[in-house]
């Protein structure tokens, strides 16, 4: 391949420099000067003629791209899956002395609403049977009720609100949270009665269709995960105040938890192309203005009511809180 003074002198211009021009070439800067200075045309390796060509077919094609009628916007192809309707409903707490009327006015509401599916992310009891806060010999830990009485209370909450869903076809599933984790932690610090705690739980909630899933298993609907509470690193809960930000910033796919009992809803930009995920705590369905005892006169912040959630394509689409209040004041 022969290159003219011109060519060189382009070729200088785009490599930046004539020691790169050198380089590029395989030959010496003293032999380009002298080229330039005396208007003769150099030979090239066939190397360099090779690289020239892909260059050129580069150059064409770049070309030709251009002219294509090629969108300025990037292509974004939507999920193949209809959007669906979700019912959410954060922790529930039920225990002996609370009223179990909430459950039928949640009832009422999936009646009216009939989603797609119904979520209930975990803590539906307290389980204050299977406690170990209170210390053996206390006043408190004397005071707790029997297993059998924490039982017969969660039937009867969930009887309340599968009476007022019976007559509709709608999966339920329940997220166990770490109030459902008491009775396995029981169990194993209990090895006579592995298998028959837990058992009786899952048989029960099964009897009005809940299909439970094991705490720290996540439930995955269309890309947006459902857990009590995302674990961190070190396999622990994340919490503190502002335990939402930490999970939207770690998480990689939309995520719907509860355990904090307070609402909230985070959209946090992620590296890529229109690309993002949502955080949503629902709360608690606890009965409005409740204060569990352990959290005192402290400053709660705690949420009361449901959520009715609309996802596609691994994204929360809308969400809609409906509190407590409001479904005392329609359906009770």
């Amino acid at each position: 391949m022969i290159l003219t003074p011109a060519d060189i002198q382009a070729l200088i211009l785009k490599m930046g420099s004539i020691s790169n021009t050198a380089y590029y070439m395989g030959r010496n800067e003293s032999t380009i000067r002298s080229a330039l200075r005396n208007n003769r045309p150099l030979r090239v390796s066939p190397l360099v003629e090779k690289n020239h060509s892909l260059e050129e077919e580069n150059r064409i094609l770049k070309l030709s791209l251009t002219k294509a009628d090629v969108p300025s916007k990037p292509r974004i192809i939507p999920g193949k899956s209809k959007a669906f309707t979700i019912l959410a409903i954060g922790d529930s707490h039920d225990q002996p002395n609370i009223d179990k009327e909430r459950f039928k006015w949640i009832g009422k509401h999936a009646a009216q609403m009939k989603p797609d599916r119904i979520v209930h992310i975990g803590d539906f009891a307290s389980w204050d049977s299977m406690s170990t806060h209170e210390e053996r010999g206390s006043l408190g830990h004397a005071q707790r009720p029997s297993f059998k009485t924490d039982l017969d209370s969660c039937e009867e909450a969930m009887s309340a609100f599968y009476k007022e869903i019976s007559f509709l076809d709608i999966p339920q599933d329940m997220v166990a949270g770490n109030h459902e984790d008491r009775i396995n932690r029981f169990e194993n610090k209990n090895p006579e009665t592995v298998g028959t705690l837990w058992t009786q739980f899952e048989e029960t909630a099964s009897r009005y269709r809940w299909r439970v899933h094991s705490y720290g298993q996540w439930l995955m609907i269309d890309g947006v995960g459902f857990i009590h509470v995302p674990m961190n690193i070190m396999g622990r809960p994340y919490g503190g105040q502002n335990s939402e930000n930490q999970i939207a910033n770690h998480a990689t796919h939309p995520i719907v938890f509860g355990h904090t009992h307070r609402a909230s809803f985070r959209k946090v930009p992620k590296i890529g192309i229109n690309n993002s995920i949502e955080v949503l705590n629902l709360g608690s369905s606890m009965p409005d203005g409740y204060v569990a005892k352990y959290a005192g006169t402290a400053t709660t912040g705690w949420s009361y009511g449901i959520y009715e959630l609309q996802i596609q394509g691994g994204h929360i689409l809308q969400y809609r809180h409906v509190s407590m209040r409001q479904l005392e004041e329609q359906y009770a």
